[in-house]
C-alpha cells in the first residue's frame, strides 16, 4: 500500500496563512538580496521543526592586531542581538540563555541554538568587529542563515521553488516600475511643455502691452 504524503496544513484562518507566507517571501527575497556577494560557506536558507536544534557557523577573516568582538543579531535590521562574545565572555539573551551554547574560536565558532520554537523563525547574521587604535571597524564575516521553524504538521518546500519564487516576485516588482515609468514619463513631459506654452504665451502678452504703451 502506497504511504500518503504529509500535506502541510495549518488550523488558522486562510487570511492569516496568507499574511504568513507573504512575510516568510519578503523575508526570503530579503535575505538572499542582502547576502548575495557572501561567500560560499554561507549557511543559506535552514528549515528546522519545532523541539530540533540548529547550527550556525560564524567566520571572519583572520584579524590583525586588536580587540575583536562578535554578535549573533536576528531580524531584517539586525535589531535583536542574540549572542555578544569578546574574548571569553558570552553575554547572551535572556530569551535564549537556556537553550544557547558556543563552540570554538571566536573567529571561527559554532552557535547552538537548541528547542527551537516558530517564534525563532527569521535571519541570523554574524557580525564581527574590531577595535584597534581607537577606532572601530567591521570585518568580512560570513554564516548568516534564515531559519524558518514550524510544527511536525509540516514538510519543508523545495528551496528551489522558493528561490523560483523570490525570482519571479522580483521580476514582477521591476516589470510594475518599468511600467510605471513608462506612464509617467509622457506625463511629466506633457506638462512640461504646457507650462512652456504658458511662459511664452505670457512673455507675447507682456511684450504687446509694452508696444501698446509706447504707441
Amino acid at each position: 500500500m502506497r504511504a500518503e504524503r504529509r500535506i502541510c496544513y495549518s488550523p488558522r484562518p486562510q487570511t492569516s496563512m496568507s499574511t504568513v507566507c507573504l512575510s516568510l517571501l519578503i523575508s526570503t527575497l530579503c535575505f538572499f538580496c542582502t547576502t548575495q556577494a557572501a561567500s560560499e560557506d554561507t549557511n543559506g536558507l535552514v528549515w528546522k521543526h519545532t523541539g530540533k536544534s540548529v547550527s550556525i557557523l560564524c567566520r571572519s577573516r583572520p584579524p590583525g592586531p586588536g580587540l575583536v568582538f562578535m554578535s549573533l543579531l536576528k531580524g531584517l535590521r539586525k535589531e535583536i542581538n542574540v549572542l555578544f562574545k569578546m574574548g571569553d565572555k558570552n553575554t547572551v539573551a535572556e530569551k535564549y540563555a537556556d537553550r544557547l551554547q558556543v563552540k570554538g574560536d571566536i573567529t571561527s565558532m559554532e552557535v547552538v541554538i537548541s528547542n527551537l520554537t516558530t517564534e525563532d523563525t527569521g535571519p541570523y547574521w554574524c557580525d564581527y568587529k574590531m577595535t584597534a587604535n581607537f577606532e572601530t571597524k567591521a570585518l568580512n564575516s560570513n554564516g548568516s542563515v534564515l531559519l524558518v521553524v514550524t510544527d511536525e504538521q509540516c514538510e519543508p518546500p523545495d528551496r528551489t521553488v522558493l528561490l523560483v519564487t523570490a525570482a519571479v516576485s522580483a521580476a514582477v516588482l521591476f516589470g510594475v516600475l518599468i511600467a510605471f515609468l513608462l506612464w509617467i514619463i509622457p506625463k511629466i513631459k506633457q506638462w512640461h511643455n504646457k507650462m512652456g506654452l504658458r511662459h511664452v504665451a505670457g512673455s507675447e502678452v507682456y511684450e504687446d502691452m509694452r508696444a501698446a504703451r509706447r504707441a
